[in-house]
């Protein structure tokens, strides 16, 4: 499961509230594209929480010229990429990056 920008950060909060109620949410990979951090007031949310979901590999991809808001340390594993010059919102190479963690 993952996101683009904020999105990412709905479904980080979604994992996160799932495994504070002890639920199962089946979520073996969590991905953040051009990722924002979170509001003061997010952020306090989040922490009761736990923060970030503790059960799935967590990845970042960042692409183009986004100054990446989210710490490189929260995260399993990383890549970035220039912008795709045929408008591709993803580029090809982190596209292929992210298919073969999800296949691991």
């Amino acid at each position: 499961m993952g996101g683009i920008g904020r999105g990412a950060l709905a479904v980080r909060y979604a994992l996160a509230a799932t495994e504070y109620r002890q639920e199962n949410h089946r979520a073996g990979t969590y991905f953040s594209f051009n990722g924002t951090a979170p509001s003061p007031e997010e952020h306090t949310e989040l922490a009761v929480l736990g923060g970030w979901p503790r059960l799935p590999q967590k990845l970042k991809l960042v692409a183009g010229d986004v100054a990446g808001d989210l710490g490189d340390e929260d995260f399993d594993d990383i890549t970035t990429a220039p912008a795709d010059s045929g408008g591709l919102l993803i580029p090809a190479a982190q596209t292929s990056w992210l298919l073969d963690h999800l296949a691991a």
